[in-house]
């Protein structure tokens, strides 16, 4: 009879690994809002799911909007718009803020002059873009990782917005891939509010022409794109959140945020957290099945008796 004594120790190792593995891998993690508040300067944390906040920073003396991730540094980017008046001003400064470390400093990357508050943001292939409020105009920017200097957008004008539309007002823009969706209370004749609405351009090399315009309820403050879901969260001035079908731009309400007043004054961008395994527990589990094995060769050659 083979004496399993010896593999008892290195058995309960692996099944343990195991199943912290097990414990540690859900099918999906929630990704996370931030919400950078524009009239306290005040950065929270945001499950879209259950609409419960967290503050994680405080950055007095700051008016935060344009908001926006980039998963290329894992950094947030958010503009100092220099003001709270709702309808924004004409200057805007470019800080970057850590997620991962809500007490470090944030980062000055540079400023931009000449254009509107930014009021909305979202990241494509490492830039950062952001459509002024009241404007039409869809506008490029490469940040530097720190500075002061002026930095210059390069831009493109939003083809059909809709009659007599000459730009958006609040709203937000995020990106699929090369495809643009953006969000926002349309202004009629440059000085009254329109429809609340989504629009979509199929590549943000052409936008020329919206491939659909979705109009949605309530008034719009916020829109990400969470991969997790495959869909887009959109929230509005009174608090809600919808989730949004990207392809057909179909809304279902989700719930409420509570906590932070986030009608208008402040702007999202959705950190994408799906852990993956480390390097350490990679390493423990192949060391484990190692063990395992070469001990199961040995005792297959145990001679039996």
């Amino acid at each position: 009879m083979n004496d399993f004594s010896a593999f008892r120790a290195p058995l309960k190792s692996l099944f343990a690994l195991l199943a912290m593995g097990l414990a540690a891998s859900p099918a999906y993690a929630v990704n996370q809002l931030i919400f950078a508040q524009q009239n306290t300067g005040t950065i929270y944390q945001i499950n879209q799911l259950s609409g419960v906040s967290t503050q994680v920073a405080t950055e007095s003396g700051h008016f935060w909007n344009g908001a926006a991730f980039n998963s290329q540094t894992g950094l947030v980017y958010i503009s100092d718009v220099g003001t709270n008046n709702p309808l924004g001003g004409t200057s805007n400064t470019l800080y970057s803020f850590n997620p991962a470390a809500p007490a470090a400093p944030i980062i000055q990357v540079g400023t931009v002059t000449g254009q509107n508050s930014f009021y909305d943001a979202g990241f494509y292939n490492n830039k950062y873009y952001t459509v002024p409020v009241g404007s039409n105009k869809l506008l490029s920017l490469t940040l530097p990782s720190s500075g002061t200097a002026a930095l210059t957008p390069t831009q493109q004008t939003l083809g059909g917005l809709g009659t007599n539309v000459t730009g958006l007002l609040l709203g937000d823009i995020d990106f699929i891939g090369s495809s643009v969706y953006i969000y926002g209370t349309q202004i009629i004749n440059g000085n009254s509010a329109g429809s609340n609405v989504l629009y979509k351009y199929a590549d943000v090399s052409n936008l020329t022409s919206p491939t659909y315009t979705k109009v949605l309820s309530g008034t719009g403050a916020g829109l990400v794109y969470d991969p997790g879901l495959g869909k887009l969260i959109i929230t509005n001035t009174d608090n809600s959140i919808y989730s949004v079908d990207p392809t057909t731009g179909t809304a279902t309400s989700i719930g409420t945020i509570t906590g932070p007043d986030t009608g208008g004054n402040g702007d999202f961008a959705l950190i994408v957290a799906v852990p993956e395994p480390s390097a350490i527990w990679e390493g423990s589990i192949m060391l484990s099945l190692a063990a395992f094995a070469w001990m199961f060769r040995r005792m297959r050659a145990v001679p039996q008796g």
